[in-house]
């Protein structure tokens, strides 16, 4: 049988006292040396009986489910807190250069910098605390990607901003950095 643990999250349960398999899609399971087609189903073999199974399947062979995907954005963050704009059409940069956060997956630390570039209508960002804000995705288990796209949501709802980019560089893990970058207003669907 082809191993399942690259491919496909199995559920293990007992069926008659016997352990079979259970899932969401109509999958069955071969002997021994048979193939298992993603698409196809096949007949089941086990010692006594045909059994069923069903498979859980996951996004990819790495196992992330929706759970790590979805990790961290129901955090509850501080608020961040702004203070009176005095002057029109200028633009603030606010670089982050020791940014950290968690894997959601591994729990590993994950570094880089943020850079938030925005143009203020009525309200500026008051600089503490953002970095007190900022200072709650230390130990978040949250995904590179959501954590500028949370950052943005988050920054455009405290001063309205008339533009605004989080651009995020993650420090390289395994061989890979990423680069992400958000840009408010978001486009229309």
């Amino acid at each position: 049988m082809r191993d399942l643990a690259f491919t496909q999250k199995v559920k293990l349960y007992h069926y008659h006292g016997k352990p079979s398999f259970r899932a969401k899609s109509k999958f069955q399971i071969c002997s021994a040396g048979d193939s298992i087609l993603d698409d196809r189903p096949v007949p089941a073999v086990t010692p006594r009986k045909k059994t069923i199974v069903t498979i859980e399947r996951m996004s990819h062979r790495t196992g992330y489910t929706d759970d790590h995907a979805k990790s961290g954005l129901d955090h509850d963050f501080p608020g961040i807190d702004t203070w009176p704009n005095q002057f029109p059409a200028y633009e603030i940069v606010i670089d982050v250069p020791e940014f950290t956060s968690v894997c959601p997956k591994t729990g590993l630390p994950d570094f880089g910098t943020l850079e938030i570039r925005y143009m203020p209508g009525k309200l500026c960002l008051e600089l503490k605390s953002l970095k007190e804000y900022l200072l709650h995705y230390r130990n978040l288990g949250i995904f590179q990607e959501n954590i500028v796209n949370q950052v943005l949501e988050d920054v455009a709802r405290a001063c309205k901003p008339k533009w605004a980019v989080v651009k995020g560089v993650f420090r390289p893990r395994g061989g890979i950095g990423t680069t992400v970058e958000a840009r408010w207003p978001r486009p229309k669907k």
